[in-house]
């Protein structure tokens, strides 16, 4: 379902709420679920939004906590069940620093003077399919579950990164279901165009095997010019 609540209680910056998600106990909740939180490995920019007002002076994003979780869930139309918020939280906060993981792989594979970039911002887009999604869906592939734009400071530069959440196929021997997650630069400038296009020549970076996963070079190199006309086109 929808977010019922209007565009006017979002943070246009982050397109989460403002004043950030209460701590208190949701609508028919039935027990008391945890209201602590996890600080990341992930470091934070000069900008605090309102979820993480209460640690302005954390050097590093803080998970929000199975509350929070459950009254954001509850806010977009989801039906949450209090006995899946412990796993819920800890796949949030893998699925993140995988990401994070893989930012940092491109960072340090095309810009080693920056040693230490930093995330200033992430916007949730799950309705917003990325141009290499629509491609991966016309050839076959599930579209992604959600979209995220992540900001990061390199240095004084903000960059953004596009990133495309999968859900893994079903295992049969009762493992948990895997996530993978495709992450790269958006291409909103010349640089970040030469960025995407020197790692055509390297296996894709990112938490998900390249293998098998591209038809062709030629399917990948269709993809990022997508992108660059979709980046275009938003200018």
């Amino acid at each position: 379902g929808g977010d019922p609540f209007p565009m006017i209680w979002l943070d246009p910056r982050n397109n989460m709420r403002k004043g950030g998600e209460s701590q208190y106990p949701g609508i028919g909740q039935s027990r008391p679920l945890s209201t602590s939180r996890v600080e990341s490995s992930i470091p934070k920019d000069d900008f605090t939004p309102a979820h993480q007002a209460d640690n302005p002076q954390k050097e590093r994003w803080v998970y929000p906590s199975e509350q929070m979780f459950f009254n954001a869930m509850q806010r977009k139309g989801w039906d949450p069940k209090e006995e899946d918020m412990s796993s819920v939280i800890a796949i949030h906060n893998a699925v993140n620093e995988q990401t994070w993981s893989a930012v940092l792989k491109w960072e340090k594979e095309l810009h080693p003077e920056c040693p230490q970039p930093k995330l200033v911002r992430f916007y949730g887009r799950p309705k917003d399919f990325s141009p290499r999604a629509r491609f991966l869906m016309l050839t076959g592939y599930k579209a992604p579950f959600d979209r995220h734009d992540w900001t990061i400071d390199r240095c004084g530069k903000k960059v953004r990164y596009v990133i495309d959440f999968y859900n893994g196929a079903p295992t049969s021997d009762g493992k948990p279901v895997s996530f993978y997650v495709e992450v790269r630069p958006a291409i909103d400038d010349v640089e970040s165009a030469m960025d995407r296009i020197k790692m055509l020549m390297k296996p894709i970076v990112g938490t998900r095997d390249a293998s098998g996963y591209w038809r062709s070079q030629f399917g990948l190199l269709r993809a990022t010019v997508a992108d660059g006309l979709d980046s275009y086109r938003q200018c």
